[in-house]
């Protein structure tokens, strides 16, 4: 009896122990899985414009979707992705990708880069320089006598963005964003055979998921 009671009572001590060990491998682990997710921001876009700069991109409009891991949450660098939108109207002379000389394109940029963020109090400036691919479709039209089909045929392009942004932060973790950002398409480019600068501006939001 004596011999299963101290059975027993062995047997809690070693569940005690699990347990606490068990509660300080969660904890731990929960420390760094927040700790991590305190270095996530995600840039969003409000409202934002596109301008062709006088080449035969008109203006037109802008948004952004983005991730991005800072090493350090206040200030110094960070790594940012991001997939961005742009819809435009081009004009061009006759060529032999398109028979639409004056329509719409829209181009979704995929972008990824290394940039640094100021600290000036609950001002942040930032600079980020971000190489990556742009896809836009342009339409393209078929048929005869008066039977036509508008089509869209898709092209792609190496990109380089680069921006700058002033960020407000209202809370610790959560800013007011103005980015001005510029992309600058390889020359060569179906369509227009020099390099193709757009400029954008635009108004949104950086905070963490959690």
């Amino acid at each position: 009896m004596c011999s299963l009671a101290k059975h027993l009572a062995y047997l809690k001590c070693i569940k005690i122990i699990l347990l606490i060990i068990s509660s300080i491998v969660i904890s731990n682990a929960q420390t760094k899985f927040d700790s991590i997710f305190a270095h996530c921001y995600f840039p969003f876009d409000f409202v934002g414009f596109s301008f062709g700069n006088g080449n035969p991109i008109s203006n037109g409009v802008f948004t952004k979707l983005g991730v991005e891991y800072r090493f350090n949450p206040d200030k110094g660098f960070f790594i940012r992705g991001n997939r961005d939108s742009r819809k435009n109207r081009y004009t061009v002379s006759s060529n032999s990708i398109s028979n639409v000389v004056d329509g719409p394109i829209e181009f979704t940029d995929w972008t990824l880069g290394l940039g640094y963020r100021f600290k000036l109090n609950r001002f942040k400036p930032t600079v980020s320089l971000q190489p990556g691919w742009t896809n836009y479709t342009i339409p393209i039209v078929s048929g005869q006598s008066n039977q036509y089909v508008v089509d869209e045929i898709s092209n792609s392009s190496p990109i380089l963005k680069s921006t700058l942004s002033l960020e407000y932060y209202i809370t610790k973790q959560a800013a007011l964003t103005l980015d001005l950002s510029s992309f600058l398409m390889a020359r060569g480019t179906p369509l227009w055979n020099d390099n193709l600068s757009i400029m954008t501006i635009s108004l949104g939001l950086t905070t963490v998921l959690f």
